[in-house]
Parts: C-alpha cells; structure tokens; sequence
C-alpha cells in the first residue's frame, strides 16, 4: 500500500474518457483492454512516483512534472503527466499517441 494520495485532475478524467469513447467506437474489446491498461499505470505512479521520468514539460515550469507511459497490445504509447507535492500526487494529463506536448499555458501553475 502507498503513503501517498493520488488525484486524477478533471482535465485528465477528461482526456481518458474521450480517448476511451473513441476506442470504444472502434473496438469495444481494444477499449477495455486500454482502459486496464492505463489503470495499472496509475497504480505504478502511486507507488512510486519518483520512479517515472521527469517530462519533457517540466522544462518550462517550476513543477517537476513527470511521465508514466503505458501502451496497448497494438504498441500504441500513452503518457500520464503528473507531479508530486509531499505525499500527494496530482494526474494533471494523459496523451495519446500523437499529441504534442501539453502548453506551458495548459500546465497547473
């Protein structure tokens, strides 16, 4: 079990329901599958955030952000964008292959 508290921002409940609306449009079992997937990757950042790479974002922030990737059967690469404030862990973004990176704009200050 871990001592830190993890939050899935409504921008990233967001990004992971459109992205499963759209794979479930097109395959109902991909879409299942992917969801499991990215389940166990906010297990993974739970339990050891500082385990994941530091994102490319947190070049243009005070934030350090982070990455956790997962991916499907296909190989198609997913990211989560999150950061760590003391024992709480904030889901800010999740990407989907071909996004570009999230904008300074868009990042929580």
């Amino acid at each position: 079990m871990s001592d830190y508290h993890l939050e899935i921002t409504s921008r990233a409940r967001r990004d992971l329901r459109q992205t499963f609306v759209w794979l479930a449009a097109r395959s109902p079992e991909g879409a299942v599958a992917w969801r499991s997937a990215a389940y166990h990757a906010i297990i993974s950042i739970e339990l050891n955030p500082m385990a994941c790479s530091i994102a490319p974002e947190a070049r243009y922030s005070k934030t350090e952000f982070r990455n956790q990737f997962f991916h499907t059967r296909k190989g198609n690469n997913y990211r989560f964008l999150f950061y760590v404030d003391g024992m709480r862990i904030f889901v800010t973004h999740m990407r989907s292959p071909g996004q570009r990176l999230v904008r300074k704009r868009d990042l929580p200050q």
